[in-house]
């Protein structure tokens, strides 16, 4: 008869180095009854924007049981994606300049837990990377990966904020990590440095006023006024991450799908701007960029040299 064998955190974390997965915490499953407050407050407010979904059983979010019943202990992991890139004109967001991470992270997600199955083959499990509503930052500061930053964003002391987050929910009691605490101090450097005040002092972000949003989430023309408030950026925005002291020294990704850059990102503006839908559709391939049509594409490029919209 099979014995089960529980794998112990530090197998785990051993393991977890094997497949280039930078930090590991666990945390318990207990609703995040806060950060649900704030997120409520947040919606109320109008921040959301367009992004209507986010509307949808809030509740959800702050919850992991109402994901995964059987869920006992939230496994949360990063993948540091920082690498020195002064290729192309800088107009497209770090996240973005390299292979689509969701695939890579549930595949690192799906080892992990194939690696505890095999000890153990009563183990059930559901995989997180942006793939349901779930607060994924909230739980990696519970599980010990990092803080919450003013800007909202997940900061690493040796890796800053340059890292992809993914969870594992399983229905084995682990020993739960210590939370990091909070290491922003008095430093606004980020509220300072985004040129449209997205920032909020609660350490949430207004959408309707965030560039990250106005390339990517919005979804009609821009205005004269959002393509001031575009600041010549293509896809997404990474400013308040460039001027966080956290960011100024960071160890790099040793993750081989997060070394080499995309075709998109590598290009000049200029030659961006020749790009027609079918070549747009195949350089984006399998990559963050898939996020947009090449209709967005179009116009957020016309929002920084006047060109002609996709019909």
């Amino acid at each position: 008869m099979h014995m089960k064998k529980i794998i112990s955190k530090e197998e785990l974390r051993s393991y977890a180095n094997t497949i280039n997965i930078d930090l590991i915490g666990f945390a318990d499953p207990q609703p995040l009854e806060s950060n649900l407050i704030v997120f409520k407050r947040w919606l109320a407010s109008g921040c959301a924007g367009d992004m209507s979904w986010l509307y949808n059983s809030p509740s959800k979010r702050f919850d992991p049981r109402l994901l995964f019943p059987y869920a006992a202990t939230i496994i949360s992991i990063g993948i540091s994606y920082f690498r020195e890139d002064n290729s192309g004109d800088n107009l497209i967001s770090r996240y973005a300049r390299t292979r689509d991470y969701h695939k890579i992270l549930k595949g690192k997600l799906k080892m992990l837990f194939r690696f505890m199955k095999k000890s153990d083959p009563g183990l059930k499990a559901r995989i997180f990377v942006d793939s349901a509503p779930i607060a994924e930052k909230a739980i990696a500061q519970r599980a010990g990966l990092g803080w919450q930053g003013k800007n909202s964003l997940l900061i690493n002391d040796k890796f800053g904020s340059w890292i992809f987050l993914g969870e594992l929910m399983i229905n084995r009691a682990y020993p739960v990590d210590t939370p990091y605490y909070d290491k922003c101090g008095d430093c606004r450097a980020c509220i300072e440095a985004c040129p449209t005040g997205a920032i909020r002092q609660d350490r949430t972000i207004d959408a309707r006023l965030c560039i990250s949003y106005l390339t990517i989430e919005h979804k009609g023309e821009f205005t004269k006024q959002d393509r001031l408030r575009q600041h010549g950026k293509l896809f997404g925005c990474d400013i308040c991450q460039e001027v966080c002291p956290w960011n100024q020294n960071p160890v790099s990704t040793r993750e081989d799908n997060f070394m080499n850059a995309n075709k998109p990102s590598t290009y000049p503006i200029k030659r961006l701007a020749q790009i027609e839908e079918e070549e747009f559709k195949s350089i984006t391939y399998n990559t963050a960029l898939e996020r947009i049509t090449y209709k967005q594409f179009r116009r957020n490029l016309m929002g920084i040299l006047s060109l002609p919209q996709a019909d």
